[in-house]
């Protein structure tokens, strides 16, 4: 069983372009230091921008808040002790509006009575025969009367001042409490305000910041492509070299009939010099 070896060649047009062109390039190529990008790449802050930042850095909690917190915390800080020497002077200043006229006025109004009784119990006890001191048990318990009559009022006085003292004290509790939260939702309004003023600030200068972007983006953008420009050459060639088949080199293959194969094959090439007669002597 024998073998044969066939060799092929690369066309010279196309092993020509691989040496002179195609390699040459590469060489070129890989022989090319990188190369960094020195120009700017990102835009920087407007001053619209900065100048919404400094205003940023410059808020502080409003002075209301401070002023509202104060108010809150005297409040929430008295002592039982504060509390009822607060409600015991409204309830003072009440029964000092009321109490006195009316006593004053009670007090009239009883020495007015008096004075009729008086001629009235002269006329009766007179005319009955009775004596003074009759009369001044009936005068007695007369003013007694009276004298609880002035206590009750003074009562009912002081029990209403203290009601007055309660609700004056709750009613100035709630109006610093309530006014304490007005404050404090004026200073967060205002706060509320210089916030957004910064954040459309920041956006108004972002708008001038994204042109400016890309500005900067174009000469980048050609870098980038300069950079890529030699590997599309070279795309360019080796797509160029490659759409010649190759077709050289050695190739073996085996024979199985060997030698005889090879007589075999050169008889038939005689056989077919020879045509259809050609093997008469064969008695075909």
């Amino acid at each position: 069983m024998g073998s044969k070896t066939e060799t092929k060649e690369m066309p010279e047009f196309q092993k020509k372009f691989l040496e002179e062109t195609v390699i040459p390039f590469a060489q070129d190529f890989l022989g090319t230091p990188y190369e960094s990008y020195t120009g700017e790449r990102v835009a920087g802050l407007t001053p619209l921008q900065q100048q919404a930042l400094s205003g940023y850095g410059a808020l502080s909690l409003p002075s209301e808040l401070a002023t509202a917190s104060g108010i809150v915390e005297d409040v929430a800080t008295m002592t039982p002790e504060e509390l009822s020497a607060q409600r015991a002077q409204y309830a003072q200043e009440y029964t000092d509006l009321i109490l006195d006229p009316t006593r004053a006025r009670l007090l009239r109004e009883q020495d007015i009575a008096r004075s009729t009784e008086a001629g009235q119990m002269t006329r009766a006890l007179g005319g009955a025969g009775f004596d003074s001191t009759r009369r001044g048990v009936a005068e007695g318990e007369r003013e007694a009367a009276r004298d609880v009559a002035v206590r009750e009022l003074e009562a009912r006085i002081a029990g209403q001042g203290l009601d007055y003292g309660t609700q004056r004290l709750m009613s100035d509790i709630g109006l610093r409490t309530g006014a304490a939260g007005q404050l404090a939702g004026l200073g967060m309004t205002g706060l509320g305000a210089q916030t957004d003023i910064l954040g459309r600030q920041m956006g108004a200068g972002e708008a001038v910041r994204a042109l400016d972007q890309a500005r900067l983006d174009v000469p980048y953008q050609d870098y980038l492509a300069m950079m890529q420009y030699p590997l599309t050459q070279f795309g360019v060639l080796t797509g160029a070299a490659g759409a010649v088949p190759a077709g050289y080199g050695t190739t073996t293959t085996r024979d199985p009939f060997g030698t005889f194969g090879s007589v075999l094959g050169g008889v038939g090439s005689l056989g077919m010099g020879l045509g259809p007669k050609g093997f008469g002597w064969f008695g075909v």
